[in-house]
């Protein structure tokens, strides 16, 4: 198998530049996406804690991690109908497309019930008799769960419609509806500064009418942009069979990175109580629109990936790979230098009184952010393959361990942070597995990677390094906003310099150069 693949691939080829553009153009659209969501989303933050107070924040934050901690089960659909939507895309096969589209629908329902078979009596039993919070608030609570798992399971069911999205890399589109969600959520907030009632419940309720408003929007844009695809029911066993094979073994992935996020919220909660669940929703929040902005190229080149890899395009596929993961660290690098020169000051201007160990917590999460920058790329890859049996067997046993290790350490007495450094140590572990199964399964040689990856990405993240020693030991104006500012842009300026001329490939700086070129595109290349 190896062999053959090997066969296949030659390093003489450049990335072909139509593919290479469209990449540029969705990745185009999802930066201005990340940017007003970015934005909305810290003020968002900052309005709902000075809001509720720390100790209601740290309680909506806490029970929405027991309605998010099912996320696994509907994260293993989603990766699922974009792999599957994908595939057939690549195949050229539109009569798989609206296959895949019917199945997935019907899945789809199926967990849903699922969900709430598990979801409705946990939240009776969990949130009256485990949750730790004033006794006063546990009967709100209780309503913050119920309400909350009404929102997911509206969220659920868009999956199919949401992937179809992405597979036919309509990111235009995409971005469009986020920041539409995201405009309603801003609205919901500013509604809930002026009611005089209890905020803490009124806030999920807001959220549930938001995601009923998306769906429709969802739908209705899904049903007129692709008409040819519509829902039929289908007998034939093996299309189920297929899907739910593939998405039953993300299902233990997914779950090991709930465990690693919202698992270990719940353990906070119960060694800690709810002012360091505050704190760990503060990190969350920054997390995830770290992630969302870092992950807009690797968002954008994932539907080609796997469409490469239907076609059998080998070459272009450890090319589209490499420039993934390397392009995914650099924005992510690039993001994340205010944070490295003075977190402490950021935080103070974001929330005003930042909770206790939120400053400690986020530096840590900042570097298994950057380590795991560099996998998503490696992790499509084997999606593409449609073997991942194997994969979810190693990669998620080993993140899964992140909560009982965390509790061991809790249980002895260690401090919060202990959990990110086993975090840390998980990450670097996982990422050696997935390099070792790219070439099992489709030949992405170790060396090749090492190459066109981690060594260039040394230079730029030195000077980062740098840069953050020289400012908070040799240089004035530590914590003047004026002397963060300026540092930051002349430090980011300097590793742009250095990412330009160390880091990128001829064929990467030429989709750099495809964003400059953009505005003269009137018309978007054919699938």
């Amino acid at each position: 198998m190896t062999q053959d693949l090997h066969d296949k691939t030659t390093d003489g080829h450049a990335m072909p530049s139509a593919r290479s553009q469209r990449i540029a153009r969705n990745t185009l659209f999802l930066f201005v996406r990340m940017a007003v969501v970015t934005l909305l989303s810290l003020y968002i933050s900052r309005v709902l804690l000075a809001a509720l107070g720390v100790e209601d924040f740290g309680i909506y934050q806490v029970v929405g991690s027991l309605v998010t901690a099912f996320g696994f089960i509907n994260g293993a659909m989603v990766a699922a109908t974009q792999r599957f939507y994908s595939y057939e895309l690549g195949r050229g096969n539109d009569s798989g497309v609206g296959r895949v589209y019917s199945v997935s629908i019907v899945v789809q329902l199926l967990l849903v019930l699922l969900v709430c078979a598990i979801a409705i009596p946990f939240g009776l039993w969990y949130v009256p008799n485990k949750l730790v919070a004033p006794p006063e608030r546990l009967t709100v609570a209780l309503w913050i769960y119920f309400i909350s798992l009404g929102t997911f399971v509206i969220n659920m069911l868009l999956t199919p419609f949401q992937s179809l999205i992405v597979s036919h890399e309509r990111m235009n589109l995409f971005a469009l509806l986020s920041i539409v969600d995201i405009s309603l959520r801003l609205g919901a907030v500013l509604l809930l500064k002026s009611y005089a009632g209890d905020q803490l419940l009124l806030y999920p309720i807001l959220l549930l009418a938001v995601s009923g408003v998306m769906a429709l929007c969802y739908v209705g844009s899904t049903r007129r942009l692709f008409s040819q695809v519509h829902f039929h029911w289908v007998r034939e066993r093996t299309a189920y069979r297929e899907i739910l094979a593939y998405s039953g073994w993300n299902l233990f992935g997914n779950l090991a990175a709930v465990a690693q996020t919202q698992g270990i919220n719940i353990v906070y909660n119960y060694f800690f109580g709810p002012i360091l669940n505050a704190a760990f929703g503060i990190v969350n929040s920054v997390r995830s629109t770290l992630i969302a902005f870092a992950n807009n190229y690797q968002m954008a080149a994932n539907p080609q990936i796997i469409k490469s890899y239907a076609a059998g395009e080998y070459d272009y596929l450890h090319k589209l790979i490499c420039a993934s993961a390397k392009i995914s660290y650099l924005l992510m690098l690039c993001v994340v230098i205010p944070f490295a020169l003075d977190l402490d000051l950021l935080l103070r201007l974001w929330l005003v009184k930042p909770p206790e160990f939120a400053s400690l917590l986020l530096q840590l999460t900042l570097i298994v952010l950057l380590i795991e920058s560099l996998s998503g790329a490696l992790m499509t890859g084997v999606q593409a393959t449609g073997r991942v049996r194997t994969y979810q067997v190693l990669v998620g046993s080993m993140i899964i361990m992140i909560l009982p290790l965390s509790m061991l350490a809790f249980w002895l007495g260690a401090p919060p942070e202990y959990s990110v450094y086993i975090n840390i140590v998980v990450s670097i572990s996982c990422l050696a597995v997935r390099l070792v199964l790219s070439y099992k399964y489709h030949a992405l040689g170790i060396g090749y990677y090492l190459k066109r990856v981690v060594l260039p990405i040394l230079p730029p993240t030195t000077v980062v390094l740098l840069g953050a020693y020289l400012y908070r030991h040799q240089l004035p104006y530590v914590g003047s906003i004026w002397g963060l500012l300026v540092a930051s842009i002349l430090l980011g300026g300097l590793c742009t310099v250095v990412i330009l001329t160390l880091s990128l490939t001829t064929e990467e700086k030429r989709i750099v150069k495809g964003y400059l070129h953009l505005s003269k595109r009137r018309k978007a290349p054919k699938d």
